[in-house]
């Protein structure tokens, strides 16, 4: 059986604001994106918006297609000041099958599923928090493999490394909430 995680509507909504001013920061409000640091196939970005909350830094995967240049998967997890934990979101292009959700598998575990939550120009959204023992998973894996089905339901498999995980995780949260 697989597991369903989700997020709050308003936490979730701010979140897919952040992934926009990564994803397009030519529109970015408040400045574009610089990459802080990089670990492994993750990379770490703040942006100096002027905003309540302060700057914002989170780490990302994005997964381009060679053939078109286009994103086909991003990774973008933070820590909002609001949570206990950190947050993950993972964003698909439009246009995508939406009912049966994203699967994510590490390694051999368990696989656990994600409802889309949003769509907008960016993408369609699904979010999960990082509790300790999904994130152990997660520090201790290799590949976390994403399953999404495109527009004629055919499944497609998207393999995140994981490798740099944890220490970019660790620079998240030095980076502060």
């Amino acid at each position: 059986m697989l597991a369903q995680h989700n997020l709050s509507a308003s936490l979730f909504a701010r979140f897919c604001v952040a992934i926009g001013l990564y994803t397009f920061p030519g529109v970015a409000l408040g400045g574009q994106p610089e990459l802080e640091s990089k670990f492994g196939d993750w990379e770490i970005v703040c942006t100096d918006a002027t905003v309540p909350e302060g700057p914002s830094c989170r780490m990302l995967q994005n997964h381009v297609a060679k053939s078109t240049g286009k994103t086909v998967l991003l990774v973008s997890i933070m820590h909002p000041a609001a949570k206990k934990h950190p947050v993950a979101v993972v964003t698909t292009p439009p246009g995508i099958y939406l009912a049966p959700g994203i699967e994510i598998a590490v390694d051999k575990n368990k696989r656990f599923k994600l409802l889309y939550e949003t769509c907008n120009a960016v993408g369609c959204h699904a979010g999960f928090e990082l509790k300790p023992g999904v994130l152990g998973t997660f520090k201790r894996g290799n590949v976390a493999l994403h399953r999404i089905y495109d527009a004629k339901q055919r499944v497609v498999d998207v393999k995140v490394s994981l490798s740099g995980f944890t220490k970019a995780m660790e620079r998240l949260q030095e980076l502060g909430r």
